[in-house]
């Protein structure tokens, strides 16, 4: 009998460790691998073991997962709008599809058991990085009926969350230089006469709120989000531009300065997820207060702030249109490393 229950006792905590095993360990490779900064063992608001990346790369790549093999891929997860699409690091896009290549969707085909082991459809493809396993193939896109990239994938698990201030900081902190549209008249721009910008992030606020699992749903405790401030560093004055030449201020161009009638060249930028509908992720840039024609905030991809995009060697960039008037307006920047200091 004692034979007989220790056997037992023996089966129920091997039964439990099969149980929990895949959820409740982190993948071994990622475990081992530098991928950020610094990072940290933790868990998802799911309770599934991740690596958590409290501060990313300065240089690019900002986030460095395991190298992909011909059976394993580390990916993001964007396009939620068009179903969503895994991005692997050299920025290749690719539709999830089962074993015999049918094309799934991470939105639309609910009740499929890879697409429920990730929680999806959900806004966690804001913050987190997933671990493939399968095949490249070729599948039919359903609604255009052309061929498309796949994975036929076996398994997909979440394997690193980046952290909001990661994201928020690592993306946008630092010098951004472009262009804006010229001002026509007090409510109307020329999109195809530019004016040079420069814009330098160097703050951050902690916003209370939590990403949304998805329309209605409830708040995501390790998706929070930051807003960053900044200043446009040549509203008042000039500034020395990447390229070591002196930008001209803004004000100097008297009413005919894009942010006309703003008091300073203040601004902040913050992610949302779902702007519109589901899947509509944002950046939304709050504009100088004041400026005469434009509307409060301008909205677009700025800067790259997608997971996919932290491991990726591409700089980033960003083009910003009003959210709502004024004709024609809009601003378009890159990440730039030098410059910075006033100028005549």
């Amino acid at each position: 009998m004692k034979r007989l229950l220790l056997l037992a006792a023996a089966v129920s905590l091997s039964a439990c460790a099969l149980d929990t095993g895949d959820v409740d360990s982190i993948d071994d490779e990622v475990k081992t691998t530098a991928v950020c900064a610094t990072q940290h063992e933790g868990k998802s608001a799911d309770g599934e073991a991740v690596v958590v990346c409290d501060q990313t790369y300065q240089a690019l790549p900002f986030v460095r997962p395991p190298k992909d093999t011909t059976k394993t891929f580390y990916v993001g997860i964007s396009d939620m709008m068009e179903g969503g699409r895994m991005v692997t690091r050299d920025g290749h896009e690719y539709a999830l599809a089962d074993s015999n290549g049918k094309v799934l969707s991470f939105t639309q085909s609910t009740t499929n058991a890879i697409v429920k082991s990730i929680h999806m459809p959900s806004n966690r493809n804001l913050y987190t990085l997933y671990k493939v396993s399968g095949e490249v193939g070729t599948g039919t896109d359903p609604i255009f009926k052309t061929k498309i990239d796949v994975i036929k994938a076996t398994s997909i698990k979440p394997v690193i969350l980046i952290s909001g201030k990661a994201i928020d900081t690592a993306q946008t902190f630092g010098a951004w230089e472009g262009t804006v549209a010229a001002r026509k008249d007090a409510s109307s721009f020329d999109p195809n006469k530019r004016v040079a910008v420069r814009i330098k992030f160097s703050t951050v606020d902690k916003s209370a709120a939590h990403f949304a699992s998805w329309q209605g749903g409830t708040s995501l405790k390790d998706g929070d989000y930051y807003v960053v401030h900044g200043t446009v560093e040549n509203f008042s004055s000039g500034v020395v531009a990447d390229d070591g030449s002196c930008m001209p201020s803004l004000a100097s161009l008297g009413a005919q300065s894009p942010f006309y009638g703003a008091k300073s060249g203040d601004v902040s930028l913050q992610r949302i997820g779902g702007m519109h509908i589901p899947g509509d992720d944002e950046h939304v840039l709050t504009m100088p207060a004041g400026a005469q024609g434009w509307s409060v905030t301008a909205m677009g991809s700025f800067g790259r702030f997608l997971p996919a995009d932290f491991i990726s060697t591409k700089a980033g960039s960003g083009d910003m249109t009003p959210h709502g008037t004024p004709s024609g307006a809009g601003i378009s920047l890159d990440a730039v490393t030098k410059g910075g200091g006033s100028c005549k």
